[in-house]
């Protein structure tokens, strides 16, 4: 069995969905189950929406459980612009594994997101200068991938390709491009522990030995229904859009944050539910132009959002969800009490339709907030 710790619910996604690129059984999981018998088990923490503190306690308990089942490899799926606390969380896996060194390349080149001469660059842009600069939790605020992962104490070095890696320590290593990915991966072995994004992923499979496997074309799925779209991210073109096709009449409904404790919560479920019947989809976003609450932050609003889709959930049988930004999802997830998914779909990289154990008639598709949804979902919305 392969593992992997993902610090976030879409990062697991991701990775699952490149792992079905394999021809392998995947399982992803909200906690180490006792037992699995898949080929694949990625493991999503959820840590990137803690503190420093809550991080590191579940990632050492997540690391204690998953070597009990003796994976052939651990990978670590970190943010692929490194948010989150991925120097912390990776001190600990080193501690727990017993490796010296470790090694991220979190840039996907083929993903426009490369580092060169020790700085992270979007499709050619300094990502301090993108809409990562305004992330309700981890705002980018510099270039450098040093000051990226908070490296304080001067404990990480940035490296070329043509370098060599250490002896002991951190290092990430620059990609501007597919070939750089994969020098890095040939490079590495048992001795190194492995993160990164998912370009790194697949690289690393391919230089063990993983061949890739010609796969149907998911672009002609024919989706669940009713469908319901749950928004829970920032970046500007995703809020775009869904404010133009709500401004155009479409079946946008904005969580209410005043009141939603109360009676809002039960009487939005309604209105939502009501829709869902006679149109057979709907969206479910925050209006980044309302005036919020002083109570509100990042978290209580994605815990009102996931306790509103548990209320629709009680009033009407949903056949798709839809769901963009890895904290929202796990704030749902956690909701519905579902803890164990099984991807069947790659619908286009980054987005991965999974069955629920625990809704057999429900599939969910999870994708981060900054990928773009597949056709067939931007087709039937916006």
């Amino acid at each position: 069995m392969l593992a992997v710790i993902a610090d976030d619910f879409t990062g697991a996604a991701e990775i699952g969905g490149l792992a079905l690129r394999y021809g392998l059984s995947v399982e992803i999981a909200t906690a180490v189950p006792a037992a699995s018998a898949v080929e694949v088990l990625i493991v999503s923490t959820d840590s990137r929406s803690m503190n420093k503190e809550e991080a590191w306690k579940i990632t050492a308990d997540t690391l204690d459980k998953l070597l009990a089942l003796k994976p052939v490899f651990i990978y670590k799926k970190i943010d692929s612009v490194l948010r989150g606390h991925v120097l912390a969380e990776l001190k600990i896996q080193l501690a727990k594994t017993g490796l010296e060194k470790a090694l991220m390349v979190p840039a996907n080149p083929s993903l426009g997101r490369t580092i060169v001469n020790g700085r992270y660059y979007l499709n050619g842009m300094p990502i301090h200068e993108t809409s990562f600069s305004s992330d309700p939790e981890f705002a980018i605020k510099s270039s450098l991938v040093t000051d990226m992962v908070n490296d304080e104490q001067g404990e990480v070095i940035v490296l070329k390709p043509t370098e060599p890696l250490p002896v002991k320590g951190f290092a990430i290593g620059e990609v501007n491009n597919d070939e750089h990915v994969k020098i890095w991966a040939s490079r590495t072995g048992n001795e190194t522990l492995l993160a990164g994004g998912g370009d790194f992923f697949m690289a690393v499979m391919e230089a063990r030995g993983f061949n890739q496997i010609e796969q149907g074309s998911a672009t002609e799925l024919v989706l669940g229904s009713p469908t319901l779209l749950v928004s829970g991210t920032s970046f500007t073109k995703s809020v775009a859009a869904i404010k133009a096709l709500k401004n155009n009449g479409g079946p946008v409904f904005y969580m209410p944050v005043h009141g939603l404790e109360n009676a809002g919560q039960e009487t939005e479920a309604d209105e939502i539910s009501k829709h869902l019947t006679t149109d057979q989809k709907a969206i479910v976003a925050i209006d980044n132009e309302a005036d919020m609450p002083a109570y509100t932050s990042a978290l209580w609003l994605r815990k009102a959002m996931a306790k509103l889709v548990a209320a629709v959930f009680k009033k009407i049988a949903i056949g798709e969800l839809l769901v963009e930004g890895g904290s929202t999802a796990a704030a749902i997830i956690e909701e519905l009490q579902c803890s164990r998914f099984y991807p069947t779909h790659e619908l286009q990289r980054g987005a991965v339709r999974m069955r629920m154990k625990y809704f057999e008639n429900c599939h969910i598709t999870i994708k981060p907030g900054s990928y773009d949804w597949p056709p067939q979902i931007e087709r039937l919305y916006l």
